[in-house]
């Protein structure tokens, strides 16, 4: 048996496509509303949910848990108004229960992927994997935002059913609002708890997106990265792409390049970083740099979707570039850049062998060449082509779906 836990507050226009998502999906809906002035619980009645009442204190976790101990199912799914739920095509909701009934007793989380949706560029401005199912009894919440689920034993991951959110599709005043709380509730908690070091994470993260101030959230990333090797095993490296990404965006490219080198030393198959580096070269009109960063991404991206595709990127590590507005972006510099090359070095070698080399060797080679554009349906004029910066960011791409753009000529 599944359990849905939710808290929920003035969620009308979100809470009917959520819970007929998951209305097939659980045995049994609890929501606890936390203060609700709209028709949110009426909502959430239609759809036989348990009410249960609790006036709001400011504290995520702690209504949180108050949903999980109102659960009487096996599992219990954690999952928010703003969110929809789906299971791949071909995968039933028998298949699902029964993956849950044979999951070993060590595991008592187990993750799906969360994808925020954006309007503004049509995919997913990020994602990241993240446990929502829980064994029942196995779990309590901490923190006031940004809540963190804690439990004894391993994480499993389903990659057959995950999370669309579409929580940052906001309002202005929405947007306000939602600052405002975010903000507030985590300058608060790193006032009681300066060392949780996550909170200058989540912090940086919520300065960029709700207030667009790059100088605020670049403080406190780089407070957050100061924090390293004390956030141990827990540190989110998603912090090196955002402060590389704002260096960039600052033109302060020696510093962005450093960061993103040693941030791929230390992690290689970074998707975030890979992309970064693209962009720093797509930047300052350097080919080569762009053409490292195209190719890095493309290994990055095969060395992701293989280890998701066993068993998930378990974690708290965020992923912004792994679209496929991105990866249509990055495949096309790393093929265009790699033509351009070979274009010029075959020129390069005509001039070479009608220099230096027999007649009959030059026509050989200009002959070649002729046929091989032709088979490849090279355009000669691809060597010409300039690069300028794009839209760069912290997985916002603005209105350019490939994130990147070409000077008009």
């Amino acid at each position: 048996m599944i359990s849905a836990a939710m808290i929920v507050k003035n969620e009308s226009k979100n809470i009917g496509r959520c819970l007929k998502s998951i209305k097939d999906i659980v045995d049994e809906i609890v929501v606890v509303d936390t203060g609700s002035t709209d028709d949110t619980v009426e909502i959430a009645q239609s759809f036989g949910a348990k009410i249960f009442h609790e006036q709001w204190e400011n504290n995520f976790a702690k209504h949180r848990n108050t949903s999980l101990s109102h659960c009487t199912g096996d599992w219990i799914l954690q999952i928010d108004a703003d969110e929809e739920f789906f299971l791949e095509e071909g995968v039933t909701v028998e298949a699902l229960k029964f993956a849950l009934s044979q999951v070993q007793p060590e595991i008592n989380g187990v993750a799906m992927t969360l994808r925020d949706w954006s309007d503004a560029i049509q995919t997913y401005a990020g994602e990241v994997d993240i446990p929502r199912l829980f064994r029942a009894g196995q779990v309590t919440f901490k923190r006031k935002i940004h809540n963190e689920p804690m439990y004894s034993g391993i994480t499993g991951f389903f990659s057959k059913c995950w999370l669309k959110h579409y929580g940052y599709n906001l309002s202005p005043e929405e947007q306000l609002e939602k600052a405002k709380r975010t903000i507030g509730l985590l300058k608060e908690s790193i006032a009681e708890d300066p060392e949780d070091h996550t909170l200058y994470f989540y912090l940086a993260q919520a300065t960029l997106k709700f207030e667009n101030d790059s100088d605020g959230a670049l403080g406190y990333a780089l407070e957050y990265f100061k924090r390293k090797e004390k956030a141990g095993t827990g540190f989110n490296s998603s912090i090196i792409h955002m402060i590389a990404s704002i260096y960039i965006r600052k033109t302060q490219y020696k510093i962005a390049g450093k960061y993103i080198t040693d941030g791929l030393k230390e992690f290689p198959k970074n998707v975030d970083l890979a992309w970064d580096l693209m962009s720093l070269g797509i930047a300052t009109k350097n080919n080569q740099v762009t053409l490292a960063g195209a190719a890095n991404y493309v290994r990055a991206m095969e060395a992701f979707n293989k280890s998701r595709s066993e068993s998930g990127m378990i974690g708290n590590q965020f992923y912004f570039h792994i679209d496929p507005h991105s990866q249509a972006a990055a495949n096309y510099w790393f093929a265009i850049l790699q033509i351009d090359i070979g274009v010029s070095v075959m020129r390069n070698l005509t001039k070479f062998t009608k220099k230096n080399c027999a007649p009959n060797v030059h026509d050989e080679i200009e002959s070649r060449m002729k046929e091989d554009f032709e088979r490849l349906g090279i355009v000669d004029k691809l060597s010409s082509r300039i690069i300028v910066p794009g839209v760069f960011g912290n997985g916002n791409r603005g209105n350019n779906p490939m994130g990147l753009k070409r000077q008009s000529r």
